[in-house]
């Protein structure tokens, strides 16, 4: 089966591919069908799509960050403990 240090680089793993994931694009694109840079400030970022496309986009996008950077930050906290 797995060792103890075997599940903890897989936790690690599936953090860091959470953190990596760019909420912001997939409101843009289901919003606008485009990438949230290629309008506003071309960053792809909460802020950007909040200005551009609205409180409510930019909620959401805030929302998914905060999700998955409690995730990351969850499963780093049980790796490394």
């Amino acid at each position: 089966m797995f060792s103890h240090m075997d599940l903890k680089l897989t936790i690690l793993f599936i953090g860091f591919v959470f953190g990596n994931f760019v909420t912001a694009f997939f409101v843009s694109k289901l919003y606008t069908d485009k990438k949230p840079t290629e309008f506003g400030s071309k960053n792809a970022g909460t802020a950007n799509v909040g200005a551009v496309l609205g409180k409510k986009a930019g909620f959401f996008s805030l929302l998914g960050r905060c999700i998955e950077n409690s995730y990351s930050y969850c499963t780093d906290m049980v790796s490394f403990s």
